[in-house]
């Protein structure tokens, strides 16, 4: 079974421009999460999927220099670009997340992989870890079927055809894999310029460790230190609001 991780990636924000290529330790934050997914074995490709839009070229150029691939699709049909780069480099199974994640659980991909094998599941997805430490397992039958029925192009938010609607088989990762995972409030995702402060405060406590911890130990990291923790957790509230107020998550499949 070949194994692709499919990083959702664009340079396109306003709240943080070009945020992907901020400082992390001494690389970005983009060739960060790279280097991290290159240490996971059961990884046969990785692969940066962004827009044909000039000002992703350099997104392009990461890939390159990272020795992995990238492949450019449509600016607002996130899952037909995801669904594309499946087909082109001829995964069997896909892991997903977004750039804007750096520091995602690879040492969690092994369970993923073999619960699919176990149950064939449309959405394998980590829902009690904080934000930024997910993971998405996509059966490509899956992503194929929302790509054939969605009413629309625009997808950014297509987690919600499989959580919003009653099409698909959605599994939490099982805790016999993960261990029992107390949820936390804490926040790990790239959107605002209090998460790069956030970021850049948990690697100078942690160091240069951090880009091959556990999500357990980044956890019990930032429990032990609730001044780093607190930095950006309103943040949370902000991008809530935004997604509520985005048309493309409002979605719909056609004769559901």
């Amino acid at each position: 079974m070949k194994v692709g991780f499919l990083i959702t990636a664009r340079l396109k924000s306003s709240r943080l421009k070009k945020k992907l290529l901020m400082p992390f330790g001494n690389e970005n934050y983009i060739t960060q999460l790279v280097r991290r997914l290159k240490t996971s074995p059961c990884l046969d490709e990785i692969v940066i999927c962004t827009s044909v839009d000039e000002e992703d070229a350099p997104l392009e150029e990461v890939a390159i220099k990272e020795n992995i691939h990238c492949y450019r699709g449509d600016r607002e049909d996130v899952i037909a670009r995801l669904n594309e780069a499946r087909i082109k480099y001829g995964l069997d199974y896909v892991i997903n997340m977004t750039a804007d994640c750096p520091l995602v659980p690879v040492e969690l991909i092994p369970a993923m992989i073999e619960q699919f094998k176990k149950t064939n599941a449309d959405l394998i997805h980590l829902f009690d870890m904080p934000i930024g430490l997910y993971l998405s397992g996509l059966n490509p039958a899956a992503m194929q079927k929302i790509v054939d029925k969605k009413n629309d192009g625009l997808t950014e938010y297509w987690l919600y055809y499989f959580l919003k609607t009653d099409f698909f088989n959605v599994q939490h990762l099982d805790e016999s894999y993960t261990g029992k995972i107390e949820k936390r409030d804490y926040r790990l995702g790239l959107d605002y310029a209090e998460d790069h402060e956030f970021f850049t405060a948990l690697h100078k406590g942690y160091g240069d460790g951090l880009f091959t911890a556990t999500a357990k130990e980044i956890v019990a990291f930032l429990d032990a230190h609730p001044e780093i923790a607190g930095i950006n957790l309103h943040c949370t509230a902000l991008g809530k609001q935004r997604t509520e107020n985005d048309p493309s998550a409002k979605v719909s499949l056609k004769n559901a």
